[in-house]
């Protein structure tokens, strides 16, 4: 009982030097919203149009049609005055709109990017945010600042190889999709009808002409997909069949 006592009181102290934060509960009463806790004890009135979950020591509400961000006190760290907000990454950014355009703005209220595209996406592992305008896509980084221009047709999140897929208008009018890296520049040519991004496991699965395949991070194909006999069945470069491990008489023997 003695050691229960000790930890208690060294739990207590510990959250008093870094801060435990106290959950906050949002709920309505009569269409207005404000936070409780755990306990049902009121902690923040209601008086917001919309309201949403604590993430860190900030939180989105909605006020007079706006939007801001209150502290745990509700009170406003940043006064509503944005048309929309995403929440705070990592990094302390968030995306607002303001006037039909998206910027970025910090934990403590400062525009970081001023609000110029009109689509702001979340941040990736790597830092970057998707950014667009008109029909142009490029990647912001975790300061504010303009890493890849806009210029791709197609663009999504870097995966864990350091790669995007993006597209671009190819010689036939068509979006031909590839992957690039952290400068923009492309490992492997737009070449492809279409391409998922790369996996987990280090392949992405892309479609040129009539072929489906997967490639590697040099975009080397590893296998190739094909039908046989209604069964679709995975070939390597040399066009045996990997997947099933079954020869053509007997995959179509059920025909």
């Amino acid at each position: 009982m003695y050691k229960i006592a000790n930890f208690t009181l060294f739990l207590a102290i510990l959250c008093m030097i870094l801060g435990c934060s106290e959950k906050l509960r949002v709920f309505s009463l009569d269409k207005q919203f404000g936070y409780m806790n755990d306990k049902g004890t009121v902690i923040i009135e209601p008086r917001f149009e919309k309201a949403f979950a604590f993430e860190g020591e900030l939180a989105v509400v909605k006020k007079d049609g706006k939007y801001g961000f209150i502290d745990r006190k509700g009170e406003f760290v940043i006064p509503p005055r944005f048309e929309h907000v995403s929440s705070f990454s990592k990094d302390g950014l968030a995306s607002f709109k303001e006037a039909g355009k998206y910027g970025l703005v910090n934990t403590k209220g400062e525009i970081v990017m001023e609000p110029s595209f009109d689509a702001v996406g979340n941040f990736a592992q790597n830092g970057f945010a998707i950014i667009r305008k008109g029909d142009k896509h490029g990647y912001v980084n975790a300061t504010g600042d303009i890493v890849i221009p806009p210029q791709f047709r197609t663009a999504d999140h870097f995966t864990d190889n350091g790669l995007a897929r993006v597209g671009v208008y190819g010689e036939d009018g068509f979006i031909k999709e590839g992957f690039i890296d952290g400068s923009g520049k492309f490992v492997i040519e737009p070449q492809f009808d279409f391409a998922f991004s790369f996996s987990n496991d280090g392949l992405a699965k892309v479609k040129k002409g009539n072929n489906w395949g997967f490639i590697n991070k040099k975009g080397e194909f590893v296998f190739l997909s094909d039908t046989i006999c209604g069964v679709e069945v995975l070939k390597n470069p040399q066009g045996e069949i990997t997947y099933p491990k079954k020869s053509i008489e007997e995959i179509c023997k059920r025909i």
